[in-house]
């Protein structure tokens, strides 16, 4: 591509398309006039004229003669470039009327209109546009400022022959006499005038001949870019410099990818005449010195006409001129040339630098492809090491490596889901011929020594062809979910899976599929790495085989532990037992003994009132006995095995019978919130009856002054929930770990059974009890017991 637009700035270098037929291409710094005697010979050539800098991308400034107007001007431009409002916001083009550029103050400054338009250059270029296509018009000029006008406009055309720059500069005939015509031709390249219905250019010869003579340097020049390809260019275009400009000694370089300047033209007879001990062709930016160093820096030709001081085996220098070449506002090298047998003169700096114009984008374009051209091989170098460096990997890898094509199963994909699909899951599963068709697209190209090993092939091709041994039916389910998980937009996919040898071994693979870098749009290549794990496997089967048996062990030891900690709990609740089975006992003996003597006392006129006392004499001897019975009961309970009798139980029943057997205070209100289409449990009635008697009697007592029991019935998937909360006193959080345990109790009597005996029978059932509580706030035992 480089070489391509090499080779369009060799076909005309700085050439424009003007715009105008019969003027034809123009280059950058052409200064040219035209007389005009109409509002439409102004159309006539500045229309195309504006009208193909737009197109070119250039920068244009059109500064209307009072005979048109901007309006105008805009109008009849327009009909020429209908996209014309395109141009205008971008900030492409301007057309001012006159007094907007030449006259500030109610002065014309020459200086300041010169500087103005080198200034909307630089802008121009910094804003990406080629350079500076302009129009001037003296119609407005009165006769006293004429002189200052011509000196003008010879500044203008001396300044701009080094710039992106191209004027035409309009005059009105009425205004001109002959004197002043000549003025305007000797300040101007080439003037168009209108003969008849046609306009001519009238060129001065001089000029003419300089022109043609800068063309064959061109040409010359041009043939030795084209011819030649290594660093004997820079010395052969020397040649021509120092001929051109009557020069003994020069040099022609150029600044390299690191910014360093580099001549290479300082060899042969110039490079053998130095006799300097520290010769050389490479010069950091911070060595940059003398008239080149400044010249190159401050992007503007120096000459000086006086001998140079130079180090001890310098070649003398008597004069020198250097001219940066620049392209695009950068430096990009220089022409420096010495020793003229005359002088230096600003018409050597003028030809110089337009030899420089004229290579700087052919030298940009050349240094521009050589340094893609460097950038390539290298490239090409650090792939191939790369390439080499990955087979290396690749081939000697311990682990099973696969490189495959699945470029024509993602053609596959894409005609698929441009036809609608977008689940392939559900699409393989009702297809899957159409999965195997999948498979039989994928391409094998290249599988490492350690999968022959792995499969016991002796050969790839042998491999190949035992494929449909290696991969069981289960690898379809697997190249499906693989199939899936790209078509995704993943790029990575992992699985464990069996495989077989090719001598019938089974083999645990641990198998990832990951798609290459910069092949994910195409899956032309794909990275599959298969590790064998039948080791790990067997280590893990064996370690589940132990695992199982300790758990055994484990779950007997236990049940040896809790039949111990039982019988050890029962031997230390033994010696207690008398004791609190005896109060009990002498309160009903001692209430026996008081029915007995109210009984022989009473009288009839006092019978009913005894009766009375008689009747609460006996309710206490039957609460006692109730006690009693509590306590043998929680014996029995903690004591025997417990082995549930499950049987389809509704719980709204049993929570209804065991509040029936409990004596509920009258400042207690009681709740009961069960879902509906609460399912039937499978438990022992007999031992959730237990279980909530237990709980609902210790809810009762943690209420003294009243309060609310609630109970409430839930189910989730897997597990029915059932919570009994008091508003009582609540339960300290240092006792809430202890409060299941056999014989602890915060009661001034009783054993501490009764919320052990309720862990145990739920457990018996598979479930657990828990306790929230707050102290002050109350507590709620949670039942949970699977479906």
């Amino acid at each position: 591509m480089v070489m391509e637009e090499l080779l369009v700035v060799m076909d005309g270098v700085g050439l424009r398309d003007s715009g105008i037929k019969f003027l034809g291409g123009i280059p950058w710094g052409t200064h040219i006039c035209q007389f005009y005697e109409s509002k439409e010979d102004l159309i006539d050539i500045l229309v195309p004229y504006f009208a193909a800098g737009l197109r070119n991308n250039e920068f244009c400034l059109w500064v209307v003669s009072p005979l048109l107007g901007v309006e105008e001007a805009w109008a009849e431009l327009k009909k020429a470039v209908p996209e014309l409002e395109h141009y205008r916001e971008k900030g492409q083009i301007e057309i001012l009327p006159h007094n907007d550029l030449y006259i500030s103050g109610g002065k014309f400054d020459a200086d300041r209109v010169l500087n103005g338009i080198l200034e909307k250059e630089k802008t121009a270029l910094a804003r990406g546009f080629e350079g500076l296509r302009a129009t001037g018009d003296s119609l407005w000029l009165e006769k006293n400022l004429w002189k200052s006008f011509v000196d003008y406009e010879a500044r203008v055309n001396d300044a701009i022959g080094n710039h992106r720059i191209i004027v035409i500069c309009t005059y009105g005939l009425g205004k001109c006499s002959g004197n002043d015509v000549v003025d305007v031709i000797r300040n101007h390249e080439g003037t168009l005038v209108r003969k008849g219905q046609s306009w001519l250019v009238v060129e001065d010869v001089l000029k003419r001949k300089l022109a043609e003579r800068e063309l064959a340097i061109r040409n010359e020049i041009a043939t030795v870019f084209l011819q030649e390809h290594g660093e004997e260019l820079y010395g052969k275009v020397l040649e021509i410099v120092l001929r051109v400009t009557d020069s003994s000694v020069g040099v022609f370089g150029y600044i390299d990818e690191s910014g360093d300047y580099v001549c290479p033209s300082l060899k042969g007879e110039v490079w053998d005449r130095c006799r300097m001990q520290d010769k050389k062709i490479v010069f950091p930016r911070e060595q940059w010195g003398g008239i080149w160093g400044r010249a190159m820096v401050g992007k503007r030709p120096l000459y000086s006409n006086s001998p140079f001081r130079v180090p001890e085996g310098h070649i003398p220098i008597m004069r020198a001129l250097d001219v940066p070449i620049v392209y695009k506002g950068e430096v990009i090298g220089n022409f420096l040339v010495g020793n003229k047998e005359t002088d230096y003169e600003e018409r050597d700096v003028k030809l110089l630098q337009t030899i420089a114009d004229y290579v700087a984008p052919v030298l940009y374009f050349r240094l521009k492809s050589e340094v893609e051209e460097k950038e390539r091989r290298e490239a090409d170098r650090a792939l191939r090491e790369s390439e080499e460096r990955y087979r290396g990997i690749f081939e000697n890898s311990p682990i099973s490596l696969w490189e495959v094509d699945f470029s024509k199963v993602k053609a596959f994909i894409d005609k698929m889901r441009s036809s609608g699909v977008e689940d392939f899951r559900t699409y393989f599963d009702s297809e899957p011929e159409t999965l195997q068709k999948c498979a039989s697209m994928v391409e094998i190209i290249n599988v490492n020594r350690a999968t022959l090993e792995l499969y016991h092939a002796k050969s790839k091709e042998e491999l190949l062809e035992g494929l449909s041994r290696i991969f069981g039916e289960e690898t379809y389910e697997i190249f499906k979910e693989e199939i899936v998980t790209l078509s995704e937009g993943k790029t990575m996919f992992e699985c464990e899976s069996t495989n077989r040898s090719l001598t019938g071994g089974k083999i645990h693979v641990s198998l990832r599929l990951s798609v290459a870098p910069g092949h994910e749009k195409t899956w032309s290549k794909i990275l599959v790495s298969i590790l064998d794990i039948t080791e790990r496997k067997k280590m893990e089967n064996e370690l589940r085989r132990y695992s199982e048996q300790l758990e055994e062990l484990v779950e007997e030891r236990t049940r040896k532990l809790r039949t111990a900690e039982r019988l050890a709990v029962i031997g230390e609740t033994a010696a207690m037992v008398g004791h609190d089975l005896r109060n009990p006992l002498q309160v009903i003996v001692g209430s026996v003994y008081l029915a007995k003597q109210r009984l022989k006392a009473i009288s009839s006129p006092d019978l009913k009132k005894q009766k009375y006392e008689l009747e609460k004499i006996l309710q206490t001897i039957e609460d006692q006995i109730g006690y009693m019975n509590k306590i043998v009961s929680d014996l029995e309970d903690f004591a025997k095995p417990v082995q549930p009798q499950l049987i389809e139980t509704d719980l709204k029943q049993v929570i209804s019978h065991t509040l029936s057997n409990i004596k509920v205070p009258q400042n207690i209100k009681t709740h009961i919130e069960i879902e509906k289409e609460f399912p039937v449990l499978k438990v022992d009635p007999i031992m959730m009856k237990r279980v909530f008697s237990n709980l609902i009697t210790n809810a009762i007592q943690a209420m003294p002054n009243g309060g609310k029991l609630t109970i409430k019935a839930s189910k989730n998937k897997e597990t029915i929930s059932i919570d009994i909360s008091d508003t009582g006193e609540g339960i300290p959080e240092e006792n809430l770990t202890k409060i299941f345990q056999p014989l602890f109790t915060t009661k001034s009597k009783g054993q501490g059974l009764g919320l052990s005996v309720c862990k145990r029978l739920v457990e018996a059932h598979g479930g657990d009890i828990t306790v929230k509580s707050m102290v002050g706030k109350g507590s709620t035992f949670t039942i949970r017991i699977p479906v």
